[in-house]
């Protein structure tokens, strides 16, 4: 079953890249997110109600819910949302994928554990990979600040979010975990929004195309994807759900391959071999 609760997700998050790229050219990167998560919210909240059993959260569970719902729904999407305004769709899939790898050396330092030469390797091969990836085949290339390397943000929050959704009691329902971290990262994303307040946004000038793309995000993306991942992460170790993600740009690049019919350049090929070829080592050499 973990290849149902990982796969799917990923194959909708992967898709999800080209949806947050069309929706940003028309709202604001923490508009977006609260509006994407106040109508999952909303969605989640109805499923809840067709339940019969109810269940009660303690003081240090909602503690742990409320820091899951800001690492792993508010900080994520300001940066992926902020990122993807001004980087490709493939670039930051391939950048976000990177998410194993930074919680191997999160767990290497935490628990200080030397690496294998293999997963050395690997990590050596996803780093060289996201240098090209960066930075092109130059050292002189000027990094584009306001994207790649804001893509990190969702990468660094995520590997945050991981452990800290270790924390809590299992006895929890995936569903109403994804539904009050859903509520709390919608209701965070709101003091970002303060900085935005000069692009309003009007729902009604909006595109049938936009409108597609955030309810995609909101029902497919945040409700659905979200509760089959915590489900995974409730049951699974998480280094083993998080290996899930290195397919993530496999599916964005063959999605935005499809969509611009336009051939990926030699530099973005070779980067993601090397960062998908890395991550793999990883993840093969640390179970």
């Amino acid at each position: 079953m973990i290849y149902v609760y990982g796969l799917i997700p990923a194959i909708i998050w992967g898709v999800s890249f080209i949806a947050t790229k069309q929706a940003v050219a028309q709202i604001a990167p923490s508009t977006l997110g609260f509006i994407r998560f106040v109508i999952a919210y909303a969605v989640l909240e109805i499923v809840m109600l067709f339940r019969k059993e109810k269940e009660k959260i303690s003081a240090r569970d909602r503690l742990v819910l409320i820091l899951m719902g800001f690492f792993g729904v508010t900080l994520y999407f300001v940066g992926e949302n902020f990122g993807l305004q001004y980087t490709s769709s493939s670039n930051g899939s391939l950048i976000v994928s990177t998410i194993p790898i930074f919680t191997l050396i999160a767990e290497r330092i935490i628990y200080r554990k030397k690496p294998s030469l293999m997963i050395s390797f690997g990590v050596l091969l996803s780093f060289i990979g996201i240098y090209i990836l960066i930075f092109g085949f130059s050292a002189m290339k000027e990094v584009n600040v306001k994207g790649d390397l804001v893509m990190f943000v969702p990468v660094f929050s995520w590997v945050i979010f991981t452990y800290i959704s270790k924390m809590k009691k299992t006895n929890l329902s995936t569903l109403l975990v994804t539904k009050e971290m859903t509520f709390y990262g919608a209701i965070a994303f709101l003091p970002f929004m303060l900085f935005e307040m000069k692009r309003g946004v009007c729902i009604f000038r909006l595109s049938t195309v936009t409108w597609v793309s955030v309810l995609y995000l909101a029902v497919v993306c945040s409700s659905l994807a979200y509760v089959l991942w915590n489900k995974a992460l409730k049951e699974y170790d998480e280094k083993v759900v998080n290996s899930f993600i290195y397919l993530i740009p496999v599916f964005t690049i063959i999605s935005e391959l499809i969509i611009s019919r336009n051939m990926p350049k030699i530099s973005m090929i070779l980067s993601s071999v090397l960062i998908i070829s890395g991550l793999f080592l990883t993840h093969r050499y640390s179970k």
